[in-house]
């Protein structure tokens, strides 16, 4: 008896029983190009580049707020939590008083410029005058001397013989001339210009009136008794001996001018410094008066026909600000980011019965726009002004903010109605979202089924790595549809060979995670960024090239399986 070989005898079978065109074997692929083919995968910190077909990193928004406060320390380097700058660090941006018009800033704040400070001197109808603060009044410290009204026009006024009107002695002026036309103060607190400056005016000195100006420099100074000394100046120069009590401690600077009896009649200079209040109930004047051999203070009538000196006292705070002010600034968000999302734009306020109004701007450079107008363009919106906080920028006057924008420039208008009000800007906040890649992510396909059980053979890819690290490619075959049926599952992709260095093209049996027969495949692509993560790289086109092996059916429709002997 022969036998043949199990060999000759299984191929002899097989080529009985099977036609030629079914023990082909066939070319197939499965390519991945479009926004529904990677879709179907999982991200993990990855995304879908829509309209493109390709993988790529996802963005990380990261919010941070950038903070004006007192320090100094601008700029993100590239993305700190919180960005000091200094209110009157005039010279490096940001958060520089770029742009500052009668304003200021500390250090803490900022808020309008004095235009006045008492202590400072002042000019009126070219003559310059000291100005003393005297508890919470501003006084003049030399007796008045001017020839002319506030409005510029004459008057008239009177010089004592021999010594004249120079400094310190001043001008005598009769009551009804220092008035200036208005009538005697009748309420408490009057505030009668006359001849002196504008923002000034004649003291008070209502006898019922505990607060008027006269009666409130005297307690001040320690009350009736004593207060003549602390007015009047030292020495014998300008008071006769011996000048009692005078320490000159106010820097009132009182001299003996004495006055003058109508129409002509000089009298008691070095003796007596007489000065006049708005206050003339029965045609008496009520005055203050110094005297030489004293140290008291007297409030009280004088005669109707006697003319005196004239100091003039601040209508309101001894401090008077500018009207108006702008301060102009801007914040950076940085150039280490893909887009910016400017959220909101917060801060403090102090009031002070004056008003602020803010307006916000957007630019793609550190100049300030030359005026805050949508797109800058004359006739366009304005910017909104606001005057309460917070300014939510994503609804904010169209065209005004701009998310493409790297900086935020921001003008703030301080206003005061009548000088006295200081209204003060601090702790500026800007809240600004940073969006860039995420330093790493993957993306895991679908489990893909492949029409058969196949033959593996290769895999290419495309991917474009914009100078960032090469991408990482793993695949394995599975038995079904179920993740858990893939080769390796348990042990995770880890267990795979990454053929991302290979690239473009590589066998699948070198994958370490592919078994033929298998009818499904799936694959996880590695992607990442370098710091400053602005730079993304991208994957697409991948295809899986491989044979479907075909059924083995018996002419008689059985399926052949197994080992066959002949005996």
């Amino acid at each position: 008896m022969r036998y043949l070989k199990p060999t000759t005898a299984l191929l002899t079978i097989l080529c009985l029983l099977i036609p030629l065109s079914q023990v082909s074997a066939y070319g197939f692929s499965l390519t991945q190009t479009t926004d529904a083919d990677f879709n179907g995968g999982t991200n993990s910190q990855t995304a879908v580049d829509t309209g493109n077909g390709r993988v790529k990193l996802d963005l990380q928004p990261t919010t941070y707020t950038l903070t004006q406060t007192a320090h100094a320390n601008p700029g993100i380097t590239p993305s700190p939590t919180t960005n000091p700058g200094n209110f009157d660090n005039i010279s490096q941006p940001p958060y520089s008083g770029t742009g500052m018009s009668n304003t200021t800033g500390s250090g803490n704040s900022v808020g309008l410029t004095a235009s006045f400070s008492c202590g400072q001197n002042i000019t009126y109808n070219s003559d310059t005058y000291s100005t003393v603060l005297i508890g919470t009044q501003c006084w003049l410290a030399d007796n008045l001397r001017t020839t002319l009204k506030p409005d510029g026009s004459a008057l008239t006024s009177y010089c004592y013989t021999g010594t004249g009107c120079a400094y310190p002695w001043g001008r005598i002026y009769d009551w009804t001339t220092m008035m200036n036309g208005a009538t005697t103060a009748t309420g408490c607190g009057a505030k009668i210009q006359g001849i002196c400056p504008n923002g000034w005016h004649i003291p008070s000195a209502k006898s019922s009136c505990t607060n008027d100006d006269f009666y409130l420099l005297s307690t001040y100074l320690g009350g009736s008794s004593v207060s003549g000394g602390a007015l009047k100046v030292t020495g014998t120069t300008y008071w006769q001996t011996p000048n009692t009590g005078a320490t000159n401690s106010s820097g009132f600077s009182g001299v003996g001018a004495g006055f003058m009896i109508t129409p002509s009649s000089f009298t008691n200079r070095y003796n007596n410094g007489q000065f006049f209040s708005s206050y003339n109930p029965s045609g008496n004047p009520t005055i203050l008066l110094l005297l030489y051999n004293t140290s008291s203070a007297s409030i009280g009538g004088t005669a109707s026909n006697y003319d005196n000196s004239v100091r003039c006292i601040k209508d309101n705070s001894s401090t008077i600000y500018n009207s108006s002010g702008t301060y102009t600034s801007y914040v950076d968000a940085g150039t280490n980011t893909i887009s910016h999302t400017w959220n909101t734009f917060t801060w403090n306020q102090t009031l002070n019965s004056g008003t602020i109004g803010i307006q916000v701007k957007s630019t793609s450079t550190p100049t300030a726009p030359s005026y805050f107008t949508d797109n800058g363009q004359v006739g366009g919106n304005t910017c909104a002004s606001s005057s309460s906080s917070p300014i939510n920028l994503s609804t904010y006057t169209a065209n005004c903010v701009n998310n493409s924008d790297q900086y935020l420039w921001y003008q703030v208008t301080f206003t005061s109605p009548t000088g006295a009000e200081n209204p003060t800007l601090d702790q500026v906040q800007v809240s600004v979202t940073n969006n860039n890649y995420y330093s790493s992510g993957t993306y895991t396909s679908a489990v893909l089924p492949v029409g058969g059980a196949a033959n593996w053979g290769t895999v290419s890819w495309n991917r474009t790595l914009n100078s960032q690290p090469e991408i990482t490619l793993k695949v394995r075959s599975c038995a079904n549809s179920s993740e858990s049926s893939c080769v390796n599952y348990a042990s995770g992709w880890g267990a795979c060979n990454d053929l991302g260095s290979f690239y473009p093209s590589k066998t699948l049996s070198s994958s370490g995670c592919t078994t033929n027969l298998q009818r499904f495949i799936q694959y996880q692509v590695g992607l990442s960024s370098n710091s400053p993560y602005t730079v993304t790289p991208t994957f697409d086109e991948i295809t899986f090239a491989y044979d479907i092996v075909p059924d083995v059916i018996f002419s008689g429709g059985f399926q052949f399986i197994g080992t066959v002997k002949l005996w």
